[in-house]
């Protein structure tokens, strides 16, 4: 992992696509988590954690947290070279989607799906080639908590669209 690249405003970069709420919920967790890694000294994880609970709940969001991690550590196990993320802390950063990170949502979105061949080429990519089995079995398993979930009204509720 590395830490994020400042994205100006107005930079000529990928602005963030259209994501459910669900996923962009998964992806801020995960940018936490990722920021973590990169500069441990931010306690990310502890944002992470506080993201999902209060997007998906005081019951369901731990769990959430803790399958996006399991996410984030088979893709880190698999992969050989550094992650670019998006600061999740700076309003213009987190707008901003990188290639990666582009990635790690197609192959939650596959699996959510049920588009396995989709799931598979994004997490084949993140695994830089390497065995994608372990990273698509939490993504299922990801997948699996989320099925059936609207938090839109929470979401709204606590201020989180």
């Amino acid at each position: 992992m590395t830490g994020h690249r400042h994205h100006r405003p107005g930079a000529p970069d990928q602005r963030l696509p259209r994501l459910q709420p669900t996923e962009a919920a998964v992806l801020t967790v995960a940018r936490h988590f990722f920021q973590s890694f990169a500069r441990p000294e931010t306690e990310g994880w502890l944002a992470a954690f506080d993201h999902a609970a209060r997007f998906f709940g005081a019951e369901d969001g731990p769990r959430i947290a803790i399958s996006v991690l399991q996410s984030v550590q088979r893709m880190r196990e698999a992969r050989r070279s550094c992650f670019h993320f998006s600061n999740p802390d700076c309003p213009h950063c987190a707008e901003v989607i990188g290639e990666s990170e582009r990635h790690f949502i197609g192959a939650f979105r596959g699996m959510a799906h049920g588009r396995l061949s989709e799931a598979y080429g994004h997490a084949l990519i993140l695994c830089e080639g390497h065995d994608a089995d372990p990273l698509l079995a939490e993504m299922r398993r990801l997948a699996g908590l989320l099925l059936d979930r609207d938090p839109q009204p929470m979401a709204a509720a606590a201020g989180l669209h």
